[in-house]
């Protein structure tokens, strides 16, 4: 017996420094640590960071139970105070409408937590405009929800990193007043964002101003120009589907702030050149600017790879420190 305890010294480890191991692990595994012994019981509820990863759900029987196990560390009366860093949700089942109320509680909760990391990916509505109201909210990962919300009541002063991926809403002019809700945001990503009731009225917002950007990842469908005027990256997924056309003025976010530029997919279309050229002749303090030529093959592509090098290399650039580079993957 004596021997074993000498063995078990990471149980004699700081709790603070127990918890910060813990927090690596998805919480349903973080859970089984409570079989070591009674030392690691209170551990384990005094997490902070809960990552509910559980992409195996296929039945509701399954299902329910994820939610229960989730409740047990949102809802009160279990530790109903205590602060929680980041809560992460992946789930590939389909919230119903009649299960909907369990994701609003969960939000409500983690509010009310402090909650300054949320992360939701799930095919689910969200019904009210809670997570959007968080001050103390410094990251916000969505991915296939549907916010049903029309008109946000919205304050996210602490926001800095926001991503939106392939979310919907219920117009476009919600997008807007949620970017801003965000006065100190420095990094966006949306992709895939589009709104879901063309027949909703619009809600007038404000011109956009998003001072501390500093890095954007986008589509101009997504997201309009001036939210990125002050980026130092910007990637950018142009589409030919659409013509794109220049902007009546330089965008002051190239002409003076941008240093790095990616532009994925690139087929040698009339889009993809045009805004190519565009980038490359205003771009002055741009460093790098990469096109990652799309994979399709030779026979569907609009130029041919030698084509799209020529008529980009030969493009004067008005800053003479920018490296143009081809990826092809």
């Amino acid at each position: 017996m004596e021997d074993s305890k000498k063995m078990d010294r990471i149980s004699n480890l700081p709790d603070e420094l127990l918890c910060h191991i813990l927090s690596f692990l998805p919480t349903k595994i973080a859970f089984t640590t409570t079989v070591l012994s009674k030392r690691w019981t209170p551990l384990f509820h005094s997490l902070t960071i809960l990552r509910f990863d559980d992409e195996t759900v296929h039945n509701y029987a399954a299902f329910n139970s994820v939610c229960g196990f989730i409740d047990t560390f949102m809802l009160p009366p279990r530790l109903p105070n205590q602060f929680i860093k980041t809560f992460s949700l992946k789930c590939r089942f389909v919230f119903s409408d009649s299960n909907c109320h369990i994701l609003d509680a969960w939000v409500e909760a983690a509010k009310q937590r402090c909650i300054e990391e949320f992360h939701l990916s799930m095919i689910a509505r969200i019904s009210n405009d809670t997570i959007f109201t968080c001050q103390t909210l410094v990251v916000l990962k969505l991915e296939w929800l549907q916010v049903e919300v029309e008109n946000l009541c919205r304050d996210l002063p602490s926001l800095k990193t926001l991503q939106l991926r392939f979310v919907r809403f219920k117009n476009k002019n919600v997008l807007q007043q949620l970017l801003n809700a965000s006065p100190n945001l420095e990094d966006l990503n949306a992709y895939g964002t589009s709104k879901h009731d063309k027949n909703s009225a619009p809600v007038g917002v404000k011109s956009l101003s998003l001072a501390k950007l500093v890095r954007a990842e986008m589509r101009a469908i997504d997201v309009p120009y001036n939210v990125v005027n002050n980026v130092e990256f910007l990637c950018w997924r142009s589409s030919s589907s659409k013509e794109w056309k220049w902007p009546n003025s330089v965008l002051e976010c190239v002409s003076s702030h941008l240093r790095s530029c990616t532009i994925l997919n690139f087929e040698g279309s009339a889009n993809n050149l045009r805004f190519a050229t565009y980038i490359l002749q205003n771009a002055r303090l741009l460093q790098d600017m990469t096109i990652d030529v799309t994979t399709r093959s030779s026979n569907e592509m609009l130029l041919e790879r030698s084509e799209i090098i020529e008529e980009l290399s030969s493009c004067p650039r008005i800053s003479p420190a920018c490296k143009l580079t081809f990826e092809y993957k």
